[in-house]
C-alpha cells in the first residue's frame, strides 16, 4: 500500500477563520503567543497574522504557529466559516516541491487505507467504555446519539480534489488548497526562499 504523502511534510501552520483579527490576536497573546509576521493577499482577499509559541523558550527550533485570517473588506472567502462558527480553516503544510506533493495527494487512494476498519474500532471502544461507566450500575447509554455525527456512520473515503491550483501569494512562493476526502482544507504552502 502506498504512503500518505502529508506524512512525510512538516506541519507548517493551522489557519484559524476570525471576524476581526486584533479580537483574536489578544485571545491568543493572552495564551503566551507571540505575532511573527503580517499580511495582506488581495489575491486570495484576506488579510493575516502568525501568531508563534515556543514551548521551551530557550528553543526556536519547535513552535506551535496558527495563521488568523479575516477576510479583506470586499472578499467573502472566509464567510463560509464564519456563518456557521467554524473556525478551523484549514492545516497547512511545508512542502519544497509543490506540484510534486500536490499530486502525491491528488492521487492517493484513501479507499485503500485501513480507516474504516479503525474507525468501527474506535466506535466499538467508545461505546464499550461508556456502558460500562454508566451512572445507575450499567444502564444502556444511546451512545450513537452521543458522537459527533462524523462519527455516527462509516464515512466515505476516494480522492482528494484540487480546490485552488499553485498560485504566488504575498507570504510564501507558492501555495495551493485540496479538499481532502473527509472534507477536510489542507493547504500546501512552499517558503520563499531566505
Amino acid at each position: 500500500m502506498q504512503s500518505l504523502p502529508l506524512l512525510n511534510l512538516p506541519i507548517h501552520h493551522i489557519g484559524v477563520a476570525t471576524k476581526s483579527l486584533e479580537s483574536e490576536k489578544r485571545i491568543f497573546q493572552s495564551l503566551g503567543f507571540t505575532q511573527e509576521a503580517t499580511f495582506s493577499d488581495e489575491r486570495q482577499g484576506v488579510r493575516g497574522v502568525f501568531m508563534t509559541l515556543h514551548p521551551c523558550k530557550s528553543s526556536l527550533a519547535f513552535q506551535w504557529r496558527f495563521e488568523l485570517l479575516e477576510n479583506l473588506e470586499s472578499s467573502k472567502r472566509l464567510d463560509n466559516y464564519l456563518k456557521t462558527h467554524n473556525k478551523l480553516y484549514h492545516i497547512a503544510f511545508e512542502t519544497h516541491n509543490i506540484e510534486l506533493d500536490m499530486q502525491s495527494i491528488l492521487n492517493y487512494d484513501f479507499s485503500s487505507h485501513n480507516a474504516l476498519d479503525s474507525h468501527t474500532h474506535s466506535i466499538e471502544s467508545y461505546e464499550k467504555a461508556a456502558s460500562s461507566n454508566a451512572v445507575g450500575g450499567g444502564g444502556y447509554m444511546q451512545i450513537n446519539n452521543t458522537l459527533p455525527k462524523a462519527m455516527q456512520k462509516p464515512i466515505a473515503y476516494g480522492k482528494s480534489r484540487l480546490l485552488i491550483p499553485p498560485m504566488e501569494a504575498e507570504y510564501f512562493a507558492k501555495l495551493c488548497f485540496i479538499m481532502l476526502p473527509n472534507r477536510l482544507l489542507i493547504e500546501l504552502v512552499e517558503p520563499k526562499d531566505t
